[in-house]
Formats: C-alpha cells, sequence, structure tokens
C-alpha cells in the first residue's frame, strides 16, 4: 500500500461524508447460548479436582451470555473415548460470524502440535477450521495440573480466563468465522479431540454464537459512521497485521488475510452505505 494511494482513499472517504452519502447505522450482533443438552455426558462438579465448585445454570462471562446446564445433572460435553473422538454440535443459525466457548481439557499437552480441532461447517459445506494448542489457546481445567497458562494475544481464539475458583477454572475461546458466513447458515460445530487418556481430552462446558455482528462496527457502540472511518484508515495505513501499532487482533482485517487492503475498504463501504454488514 503507498502513501499515494491511502491518501487517495482519505480523500474519496472523506469527500463522501461531507456529500451526506455514508450516514447510516448498522445494526449490532446478536448473542446466544448454544442448547448443548443433547450432547451432555458428565457432570462436571463430580468430575476430578474439587469440580463442585463450578456453577451452574446461566451465566455472563466477559460479556458474553452462556448457558451452563444443570448444576446436578450432566453439563459437560467430554470429549473422551478410544482414538480420535469427534463430537458434533447441531446449531442451525443465520448469519453467525462470531462462536464462543467455554472449553478446557482433561490433562493437556503443551504446543507445537495440537490436539484439538474445531470446525464450523455452512449449510454450502464451507468449513472454518481452527487449531488449539496447550498453554495458548486452551489449557488444563485443574489449576495444579499439565497446561498451566494462556496467551491471550495469540490468534485465533485470544482465550480469556472466564471463571476461576478453588481449584478449577473455565476459559473462554473467541472465534471470529470468514465473512462469507454472515450470508450462511452455520449449520453445526465439530469438536474433534485426537489425544487420549493422561494426554488430552477436550471438556466443553459451554457455546454461543452472535450472529448479524458488525464487522465494520470498530468502537462497538452499534453504529458503521465517521468514528469507525477513522479507526479503520489508521489501520489501513499500517496495513500490515504485524505491526506492533495495529490494534489486538487486527480487526480492520475484515478478511482475515493479515493485511488491511482494499479488499477490507470494500467490506467496510459496503456496511458504512448499506447498512448491512458483509
Amino acid at each position: 500500500m503507498t502513501k499515494n494511494t491511502s491518501s487517495l482513499v482519505s480523500r474519496i472517504l472523506a469527500n463522501a461524508i461531507a456529500a451526506g452519502l455514508l450516514l447510516h447505522p448498522a445494526s449490532g450482533g446478536t448473542l446466544r447460548p448454544v442448547d448443548l443438552t443433547s450432547s451432555y455426558n458428565a457432570r462436571r462438579q463430580t468430575f476430578c479436582c474439587n469440580s463442585a465448585d463450578y456453577p451452574g445454570g446461566l451465566a455472563t462471562y466477559l460479556g458474553v451470555p452462556f448457558n451452563l446446564g444443570p448444576y446436578n445433572a450432566p453439563n459437560t460435553v467430554v470429549l473422551d473415548g478410544a482414538g480420535v473422538v469427534t463430537v458434533t454440535i447441531p446449531v442451525q443459525r443465520q448469519g453467525v460470524q462470531r462462536a464462543f466457548t467455554l472449553l478446557n481439557t482433561a490433562w493437556g499437552q503443551p504446543g507445537p502440535t495440537s490436539y484439538l480441532r474445531v470446525e464450523f461447517e455452512s449449510d454450502l459445506g464451507e468449513v472454518a477450521s481452527f487449531d488449539l494448542i496447550g498453554n495458548v489457546h486452551l489449557r488444563d481445567h485443574a489449576q495444579t495440573s499439565y497446561t498451566c497458562c494462556l496467551l491471550p494475544s495469540a490468534e485465533p481464539t485470544h482465550t480469556q480466563v472466564a471463571w476461576s475458583s478453588g481449584a478449577v477454572r473455565a476459559d473462554m475461546q473467541t472465534f471470529v468465522l470468514p465473512p462469507a458466513f454472515a450470508d450462511r447458515t452455520l449449520t453445526e460445530i465439530r469438536f474433534i479431540d485426537s489425544g487420549g487418556t493422561g494426554i488430552q481430552r477436550g471438556l466443553l462446558f459451554a457455546l454461543s454464537t452472535e450472529d448479524n455482528f458488525c464487522y465494520a462496527d470498530l468502537n462497538g457502540d452499534h453504529l458503521v459512521d465517521d468514528t469507525d472511518f477513522i479507526i479503520f484508515l489508521s489501520a489501513y495505513n499500517m496495513l500490515d497485521c504485524a505491526d506492533p501499532s495495529m490494534p489486538l487482533d487486527c480487526p480492520s482485517d475484515f478478511n482475515r488475510d493479515t493485511v488491511v487492503d482494499d479488499s477490507d475498504f470494500g467490506i467496510f463501504v459496503v456496511a458504512y452505505n448499506e447498512l448491512v454488514c458483509p
């Protein structure tokens, strides 16, 4: 990206704003828990390690609502069994663009090998895959055991601790789906564990999705307006998501190709001008 190109884009958008062509708000996203009842196969409060500390019911962590299931009945999806274990969660939701998991492991192994993959499939058969690594994206649910740590700055999940008490904890992963999923139905999410007993097995406590999420709402005020344009232009001028000055997770990189360029500009203009976030 050349400086002249950036200056030209600045002038074009400035003129469009002055002419009143880019003045429409865009809607924000809707956060909803996914019902995991049909997939529950364990009760975490009796699983191990003083797990009675684990809560149940409805709860909100880091701004995301989750359904933790009943306290006194099965409420956890354990990826357990012989060999590679796959658990498929039916979703059937339109326009999902972000998903959030409360996902930890029993046991766990540090990287670089990934033992757990999460796949999102659309009604057109498109699949977005994410490989999760121990001590980076996920860790043991027990605070005194195998994998201990997280790297919140690490893409693609920017995992953060959601809840911690006594000897156990739950961590939240954020998955940003490709822009094409905005026009699709998310049919299912697959959790694929290639670990084993004493190595690693995934523990899925809860899952939520956000549909109609507005990529171009860069300041989170549920509008795509001049303020978002200023934020976007700053990232556009930096170009490379690896630039140390780029905001965390490079939110202006709408198509997730590690650069903020003309393709992202096109997505921004559509959201800004047509009210619909791509």
